[in-house]
């Protein structure tokens, strides 16, 4: 592993300009910062696609968009993995998240320590209404993929995860 990564950032988005305007420069702060070849990719699932003129003014900077039609999170998850077959990792973050200083080098550098199958890391959501205390607890718990308070087990394969304090790889 001492080739340098070939890292796409894949950033979904639907129908949140806002959030995107203040993600993106973020993802390209952050890929700048890594010993890394980073790209990022904005993969736009609103069916009109209303990203597409915002990200078009990042082109020089190198950054992608596609367009995915079908609804659902899943499609548009899909496309980035069709997408990310020429690079060694695919890094996905969502329009109403923020990465904290560092969370791309944490996220690195678990993969390059651990040889992790997968990598995660602590995810900052920004709400324009706080919502209930129960949907925050069940969307926490659902992004980390985390049930019981454990990392699932039914699989033999080195799970990574970054953390404020540094790197965790734990068996998955």
């Amino acid at each position: 592993m001492s080739a340098r990564l070939c890292v796409l950032v894949a950033a979904l988005t639907y129908q949140r300009p806002a959030d995107l305007r203040e993600l993106l420069p973020k993802l390209l702060a952050q890929a700048d910062s890594v010993d890394a070849e980073c790209s990022v990719l904005i993969v736009d699932n609103d069916p009109d696609g209303g990203a597409r003129d915002f990200v078009s003014k990042f082109v020089d900077s190198g950054v992608q968009y596609v367009h995915v039609r079908q609804p659902g999170i899943a499609a548009a998850r899909n496309s980035a993995l069709q997408l990310a077959q020429d690079f060694d990792l695919l890094v996905f973050i969502d329009d109403d998240e923020r990465p904290v200083e560092g969370w791309l080098r944490l996220l690195l550098q678990t993969y390059r320590d651990h040889h992790s199958a997968a990598v995660v890391g602590p995810v900052v959501s920004e709400f324009a209404v706080v919502p209930e205390p129960c949907r925050t607890i069940l969307q926490t718990a659902s992004a980390s993929n985390w049930h019981a308070g454990r990392p699932r087990r039914d699989k033999q394969s080195a799970l990574g995860y970054a953390t404020d304090s540094g790197p965790r790889s734990v068996l998955r």
